[in-house]
Order: structure tokens, then sequence, then C-alpha cells
């Protein structure tokens, strides 16, 4: 990855994209957390010019109410393909680098398997969630 692609990227994220921790639970009632980051944008290039550096997925163009809005298309990536690309763009993030350094550190922290993780770590996990979220509203 060449400095000048990731600092563009960054500076997309900054503007266009979030970071975040997914919780989801499994019939069992047992707590999964999943990195999650994506970018919505009314450009499909930058887009697919993301998708194809960090792969993911693109997902369906949204299509707002109001006619004179612009379809908005998004790209996903989660887990250890999203903490790569946090990595790549941490040193030219100026927004949202806090988030992105704490996303970091909790993908780091995650071993193999999901569902069924010892409770210590889900505490540590929903505290990473939750402190990003806060960095997101501006708190």
């Amino acid at each position: 990855m060449e400095d000048v692609e990731a600092a563009y990227a960054a500076g997309i994220f900054d503007g266009e994209g979030h970071v975040g921790i997914v919780v989801t639970k499994n019939g069992r009632g047992d707590l999964y957390h999943r990195l999650m980051i994506d970018v919505t944008n009314t450009n499909v290039e930058i887009i697919q010019w993301l998708f194809e550096r960090w792969d993911g997925v693109i997902h369906n163009p949204r299509y707002f109410a109001q006619d004179e809005w612009r379809t908005a298309h998004r790209w996903t990536v989660c887990d250890g393909r999203a903490m790569r690309f946090l990595e790549d763009v941490l040193p030219f993030l100026i927004i949202k680098q806090e988030q992105a350094k704490l996303a970091i550190e909790f993908q780091q922290t995650k071993t193999k398997g999901g569902f069924g993780a010892p409770k210590p770590d889900l505490t540590y996990r929903d505290e990473v969630r939750k402190q990003i979220s806060d960095l997101n509203r501006g708190l």
C-alpha cells in the first residue's frame, strides 16, 4: 500500500466512514462482538476503489425518498480485514484516529472462535464498544 493511497483512504474514512463494534447473540444467548467499518458515499467509484484495495462488501445502492437526493453506496469490511484497513490508514487519520486505535486493539485481543467468549473478554469487548460509540458521538 502506497502512502498516498493510504492517506487518500484516510481522508475518505475521516469524512464519510464509521467504525463500530456490533454485538450479536446466538440462540443460546451467547454474545459475539465484531469489528465493523463502513464508508457511505454517493460516488460509486470511491466505494469500488476501497473494495479493490481492502476487499469487504459493496451493498446495494440505497435510494432515498427525496428526488433531489443522490443514491448512496456503501462499503463494509469486518474483523481482521477491517483491522488491516485501519492499520493502513491510521498514520493519516485525524478525526477517527482514537476510534481506530481502540478498534485495532480490540481486534488484536480476539482469538479464533466467536460465541461463548469468557466473561472477562466480553466485559472488555463491551467497554471498548462503548468507548468507540462515545467517541463517535463526540463525548
